[in-house]
């Protein structure tokens, strides 16, 4: 939280990118928490597949949620936002495109 009592998102993490056909996943600090750590993607099928991160090196306060966001194709698509992730350090993502890359990011808020 900002001293003003806000809620502040942090840095998104790096970007991973991984074709639906096979895993190929890969994986700063203000006020707001660092990125997430250690993306990567495992179960991955033709239409679906699972993230997994880390928390962030400096959280900078209590860890309130993250977000998974992936976009397809170039990256010039407007990404499609998970809703909030509690409690959990992993997300599915299901109904993907069969033989399409994907770019997947995770941002987490404090």
């Amino acid at each position: 939280r900002s001293h003003d009592g806000k809620v502040m998102e942090g840095q998104k993490s790096n970007a991973s990118v991984v074709n639906t056909t096979e895993y190929s996943g890969h994986k700063e600090c203000s006020e707001t928490p660092s990125p997430p750590q250690h993306i990567t993607v495992s179960n991955v099928t033709s239409t679906s597949l699972t993230v997994r991160w880390m928390p962030p090196i400096n959280p900078n306060g209590n860890l309130k949620f993250y977000k998974v966001y992936y976009v397809y194709g170039s990256g010039s698509n407007t990404p499609v936002e998970s809703p909030e992730i509690k409690d959990s350090l992993t997300y599915p993502l299901t109904g993907l495109t069969p033989y399409t890359n994907y770019s997947i990011y995770v941002t987490v808020t404090n």
